[in-house]
C-alpha cells in the first residue's frame, strides 16, 4: 500500500499544497499556479484534483492564522502521519491524524567542522591562518 500525504501551507490568505506519494513530492497547481487565494471550496477542489476515491491519506496544515478548516469526513485518514516542512515562526501546525513523527527542530548551535591537517610552514597553512584572522576581524 502506498503512503499518500499532503502538506497544506496557508500564509497571508494564499494556499499551496504539496503532495507526497511513495517518496515523491509534487506541488499541486490550481489554474497553473502553485499558490493561490484560499477559497471556501478548498477541500472540494482538492478531492477533485487528486481524483480521491477513498484511499487512506494524511494531512498537515501549516497556517499563519490557525483558522484553516480541518479535512472533511469524506477523507479516510491513515494510521500514521509526519511533517516534512519547517513550521515558520508565527504559524500553527495541525495534523490529521496526529503526528506520529515529530518535525525536527533546528538546533541552536552549529557544529564546528573538523580542522584540516596542515604541515607547519606550508602555503596551505598560511592561507588557513589568514582566512581565520580575516573571519575573526583581525
Amino acid at each position: 500500500m502506498s503512503d499518500w500525504h499532503f502538506e497544506v501551507i496557508c500564509r497571508a490568505g494564499q494556499v499551496s499544497v504539496l503532495e507526497y506519494q511513495d517518496h515523491v513530492v509534487t506541488p499541486l497547481k490550481n489554474n497553473g499556479e502553485e499558490s493561490w487565494e484560499i477559497s471556501p471550496d478548498f477541500w472540494d477542489w482538492l478531492k477533485a484534483k487528486i481524483s480521491y476515491a477513498g484511499e487512506t491519506v494524511s494531512f498537515v496544515i501549516i497556517s499563519d492564522d490557525g483558522l484553516f478548516e480541518p479535512p472533511p469526513a469524506c477523507f479516510q485518514l491513515d494510521s500514521h502521519n509526519t511533517c516534512y516542512q519547517t513550521v515558520a515562526e508565527g504559524c500553527v501546525l495541525h495534523a490529521y491524524p496526529e503526528l506520529t513523527t515529530q518535525p525536527e527542530k533546528p538546533t541552536a548551535s552549529t557544529p564546528i567542522p573538523p580542522q584540516p591537517r596542515v604541515k607547519a610552514g606550508s602555503l596551505q597553512g598560511y592561507f588557513i591562518r589568514q582566512t581565520q584572522k580575516y573571519q575573526e576581524g583581525d
